[in-house]
């Protein structure tokens, strides 16, 4: 509708200055009473066209960004929608993937890794070339301030620092019993940084949350893009960076309970 009605009045615009132009050089004869007028409109459509471009543009602003690295040098529009995993069947993305990346607190939320359906479908190997997943650390600062802030939560399985505890044991076991050629596709970290939002990635989705003041994943808003969108390059590098600094689930388990080993 928007673009049918720039065109009407950039139609408009045009015949008035056209024949007003005209007028005014004696290509054509207008009665003097009628170019007055049109000469009257022309300059109304002028000034109305040149206000419009002054109101949308900040001719004051900047394109180039402030990080100190350079990295950015505009802002650029990003498409993005908000989704719910139960309309998009993540359960058979999982399933069908060639790679998936989970980043998260402890995966409830975000990831779903409370189910074992999910489980099955993030360890069935047979289509996927990779699987990378991110999980906190119960036993670092960083997560256990998340979990103090977040006060109330009961001390189960799906929650709680206990409950992360758990979940690591469970991954653990699961990866540890799978056949060597698969096992060598997945890759489990343990973060002890303070976490900032979660991320799901399979193949070229990206489904992201930031995490609000003192809530859950599940309780902010998910966002949807797409690779190649100009925030999926800062997600990229945020996972990256998050994954280097992170030791492997093994290493944890050696580390806060050696008898599993």
């Amino acid at each position: 509708m928007k673009r049918h009605l720039f065109y009407t009045f950039l139609g408009i615009f045009l015949a008035t200055s056209i024949v007003t132009l005209l007028g005014v050089i004696g290509a054509i004869n207008i009665a003097s009473g009628y170019l007055t007028s049109l000469v009257a409109a022309f300059l109304i459509e002028l000034a109305g066209a040149v206000i419009a471009i002054f109101q949308r543009a900040d001719f004051f602003s900047t394109d180039e960004a402030t990080p100190k690295d350079g990295k950015w040098n505009k802002i650029q529009r990003t498409d993005t929608k908000v989704v719910t995993f139960e309309g998009i069947g993540i359960l058979e993305r999982f399933r069908k993937a060639q790679k998936v990346r989970l980043l998260s607190l402890a995966g409830t939320q975000s990831a779903q890794l409370g189910l074992l359906a999910t489980q099955d479908a993030l360890f069935a190997m047979s289509a996927k070339n990779s699987l990378e997943i991110l999980l906190g650390d119960p036993t670092s600062a960083g997560v256990k301030l998340r979990y103090s802030e977040n006060g109330g939560e009961p001390p189960t399985r799906e929650m709680g620092l206990r409950g992360l505890d758990q979940r690591l044991l469970q991954l653990y076991e699961r990866w540890k019993s799978m056949p060597t050629l698969d096992r060598n596709k997945v890759d489990i970290r343990v973060f002890e940084c303070y976490p900032t939002l979660s991320l799901v990635q399979v193949d070229d989705d990206y489904f992201f949350a930031a995490y609000g003041f003192q809530l859950r994943g599940g309780d902010c808003p998910r966002i949807h893009i797409k690779r190649g969108d100009p925030f999926s390059t800062f997600l990229d590098d945020h996972f990256t960076k998050v994954r280097s600094a992170a030791p492997s689930l093994t290493e944890w388990v050696k580390k806060h309970h050696p008898k599993e080993v």
